[in-house]
Parts: structure tokens; sequence; C-alpha cells
């Protein structure tokens, strides 16, 4: 049996990259660039592995992939017939199919197994370990005021650092409730990582049954193969550690910025062991469209956090805020709802099933809770 796969998951910009690159130098171990295998499942994947269309449909997915409009499994050199060949002399499941990428990537490269860092995955824990279940999973996390500043300078997020501190913390309260399903998740500090990585690589090598490799520590160009070409901002993991990005928001944000982080991100930053949060005095649960309210209401946003209230997603839609949060009874916190941008801005749903529970449910948040 082939040595179990290591996945790598995290929000943006927390160093999945410098850590898929380190684990690549490792002579055993393969890692390319990202798949978005899980993250672009259909909702119900079993047409992707029913026999009687088995390995034709599974074949066009892998196919769909684009990374940056770069077809995935180019970047992996295959070609759609590799791809069927290989998934046709094997029975059909999810695991054929991202093999069809990953494993014959690493064969081609006469490493014995293979890693896949795609940071999105991070939402997909319960699905990545039905379908490996001895695989081993790393999480990074960063601190969230450095992420926002990374995610910045990229193009695929927000140039507003209070979006984006929204949105990390969003993201990654909502993963807290999978990632505590499973203990067997080993969790990394990028700050760690890139101060003192050989502890790290150690720690990951131990999860993974792998030995320690001190070639792991020498910069290569590994990096320059887990991504696409115009993938610039992923260019610095190839060189030597650099610890300026340890703490850039102390020199970056200003005071008053700084203050605004310290509230928006207090639970993120408590729950990661990092300083300087700094607990709301209160939140509002918003109905359905937390992060477009942030985008379109900044500066509101923001006096509302220097008066310490933060703005949250309703508790148990795409997020978690404080306790509390959602249509709680007598004591529930203010709720305010507003809509999302485009043709359903209240997100009702196409079908009238659908549009008739999401408006009892709604409803139903309008006798539970208080309106602002």
């Amino acid at each position: 049996m082939p040595p179990a796969p290591i996945f790598i998951v995290g929000l943006p910009r927390s160093g999945t990259t410098l850590l898929a690159a380190m684990l690549a130098r490792h002579p055993a171990i393969d890692c390319g660039p990202e798949t978005f295998f899980f993250a672009r499942l259909p909702q119900d994947p079993a047409r992707l592995v029913d026999a009687a269309r088995w390995p034709g449909e599974a074949v066009d997915y892998l196919c769909s992939l684009r990374l940056r409009d770069a077809p995935v499994h180019r970047l992996f050199g295959r070609s759609r017939a590799d791809i069927e060949r290989d998934l046709s002399a094997r029975p059909p499941s999810l695991a054929a199919m991202l093999e069809g990428l990953t494993a014959a990537r690493a064969s081609a490269a006469g490493k014995s197994r293979w890693a896949e860092k795609t940071p999105r995955h991070l939402a997909h824990l319960d699905l990545i370990r039905r379908t490996f279940p001895d695989a081993a999973v790393v999480r990074l996390v960063r601190d969230p005021r450095d992420t926002a500043l990374s995610l910045a300078q990229v193009p695929f997020a927000s140039d507003s650092v209070l979006v984006n501190l929204h949105s990390v913390c969003r993201a990654d309260a909502a993963a807290e409730p999978q990632v505590k399903r499973h203990p067997w998740l080993l969790t990394v500090r990028f700050e760690d990582l890139v101060t003192d990585p050989e502890p790290v690589l150690r720690a990951v090598c131990d999860l993974a049954a792998e030995p320690f490799d001190a070639r792991m520590l020498v910069p290569t160009d590994e990096a320059e193969v887990l991504a696409a070409d115009h993938e610039w901002w992923k260019g610095k993991e190839s060189q030597r550690l650099d610890r300026s990005r340890v703490g850039v928001w102390r020199r970056e944000l200003d005071p008053v910025d700084q203050r605004v982080a310290a509230i928006v991100c207090s639970e993120m930053i408590e729950r990661h062991g990092y300083e300087g949060a700094t607990k709301p005095a209160a939140a509002i649960a918003l109905e359905p469209d937390a992060v477009g309210f942030v985008e379109r209401q900044e500066a509101v946003t923001r006096r509302l956090a220097l008066g310490g209230v933060v703005v949250r997603p309703r508790h148990g839609r795409g997020g978690q805020g404080e306790q509390g949060i959602g249509p709680a009874r007598g004591g529930g916190l203010p709720l305010v709802f507003w809509p999302a941008d485009g043709h359903d801005p209240w997100r009702l749903g196409r079908s009238r099933a659908r549009r008739a529970r999401t408006v009892m449910r709604m409803a139903a948040l309008l006798a539970g809770s208080r309106l602002a």
C-alpha cells in the first residue's frame, strides 16, 4: 500500500505555499499546484463515481478544474488521455480521481508519496477524512492582521484591510467545528514556521510518518512548480525565510486601525495564541450578507468597531461569532437584515420550496430576535 497523502490547508496568505515548498524538497514527497479538487466538487458527487458513468464524468470534472484560468491537469503534466487511461484501470472513487493528478505526478518525479496544497480545502476536512482516512492534514494559521494586509496586495482579495479582516475571521471561525472534530489534524503557526522551521517540519514529518530530511530547510526553486505562471505573489516562497514578514501589522497599521483590528479579530487572535485582542462590548448579527455590509459600509463598520461593536454573520450561517449571536429569544443580539448584491438579494433560492423555507426561516428570526 502506498504511503498516505499529506494535505496542507489554511486561509489564503497564511503560509501554505511556504510549507508546501519545504515539503517538496523532501526526497520522498512531491507537491504540485493547487487542485481545488474538494472545493469545486458538486454538492452530490455521486455521479462522478457512478460505475455506469466511470470514468467519463470523472475525467470531465478533472479537466474542468482551473487555477487562475490555467487547466489544473496541464499544470500537473497530465493530458485528458492520460487521466482517462489511469482511471479506467481503477474502481470508481474520489481518491482515484485526485490521484489521477497527484500520484501520477509524484511517480513521474520519482517520489513515493504526494502532498496537496489548496488553502480552501480547510472547509472540507470531513470529506478529506472520508476520502483518505489515513491522510496527514496540516492546517496553517497566521495572525489575522498580517493575513489581511497580505491579502490586500493580491488580485483575488479586497484591497481593503478592514474587509479582509472580516473575511479572514469569518472563514477561520467557520472552519472551527470541523477542526474540533478532527484531533488528528496538526495546526502550525506561520510565525513558528518562519522563525524556527526545523521543529515545525519535524512535527509535520512525525504526523506523516516520514523521516525528517534537513534538505527541507535549504531554499530552492521548488515553489515555482506550486504556482501557475501568473501567480507572481507566490514567488517569495522559494527565497530564504524572511522573519520581517512576522508582525507586519505593527508597522503598517496606524494606531486607529490597530484598535479596529484588535476588536474585529478578537476571537481569532485569542484562539490561536496571538497578542493584542480587545473583547468587543457588543455585536450585531447580520442576515444574510455580513461581508457585503462591511464592503459597502466600511466607514460605518469602522465607527462601530471603535465604539466596541462588531459586525458578525448570524451564528450558524457561514461563520461563528460571539456566543449568543443569532435568533436567540429574549437576550438575543440585535439583528440587521442586509441584502446581498445580485438578482437574489435575500438569498431566497430559485425553487418555490426553497423560497418558502427561506421566508419561514426569516420570519422565525423576526419573531425571535431584536431588530436593530
